[in-house]
């Protein structure tokens, strides 16, 4: 019986960053880790709500996105 894998993605902003094209996905056996850069807040938002829908359960931010 497999388990399901957790599921979590890591959001940076920079400047002039497609989020489209910007991504990558580190898998091993036990994460996945998905990693998405932006370069709005409006784009983070939406990268943040299509990785939930993916079943990332925890989302973490870079420090660049400030307080």
């Amino acid at each position: 019986m497999s388990e399901q894998k957790f599921e979590f993605a890591f959001i940076y902003v920079a400047g002039g960053v497609d989020p489209q094209k910007a991504r990558a996905r580190i898998e091993s056996d036990e994460i996945n880790m998905n990693v998405v850069g932006c370069s709005t807040y409006e784009q983070a938002e939406q990268i943040a709500r299509e990785m939930v829908a993916k079943g990332c359960t925890a989302l973490e931010l870079c420090a660049g996105f400030g307080n």
